[in-house]
């Protein structure tokens, strides 16, 4: 038979009111980013907080959602992606409608000139003996040594 434990149940209790809590300060954010020019939805964009761990990336289809803690609602949301210029967005706009469609411009970048050379490879120095053996029997490798 079981009998009532007060650790037991305290912990439970308290576990639940901080789930409660927790759930109680996140904020929503979603939406839908799109390039200004061909009103395409842009994939992949990278989205959040700079100097924190809060963040996620658009689905294929230019939508994201992401939760965001009470304590952030004063900050901004960076939006970035390749060929785009950087988008920064108050949090509080989001507080104003459910979901919202972003518009990124394009932008291009001048990336300086790139040389590749290869290396002369190092020759590699076969180390092995192999015991004799007749044609019908498998070889075996006694020794492997590679050597630089």
């Amino acid at each position: 038979m079981k009998t009532f434990n007060l650790r037991n149940s305290v912990f439970i209790l308290v576990s639940f009111f901080q789930t409660a809590v927790l759930q109680a300060t996140d904020f929503q954010v979603a939406g839908t980013i799109k390039d200004r020019d061909t009103k395409q939805a842009i994939p992949y964009v990278n989205i959040g907080i700079p100097g924190t761990s809060i963040g996620t990336a658009s689905y294929e289809d230019g939508t994201f959602s992401l939760h965001i803690p009470d304590k952030y609602l004063k900050d901004t949301i960076y939006f970035s992606a390749i060929g785009y210029s950087l988008l920064k967005m108050p949090i509080q706009k989001f507080t104003q409608q459910e979901s919202i469609i972003l518009w990124m411009n394009r932008e291009a970048v001048q990336l300086q000139e790139v040389v590749v050379r290869s290396k002369k490879a190092s020759p590699v120095k076969k180390n092995y003996s192999v015991r004799a053996c007749s044609s019908k029997e498998k070889v075996i490798v006694v020794r492997l040594y590679r050597a630089r």
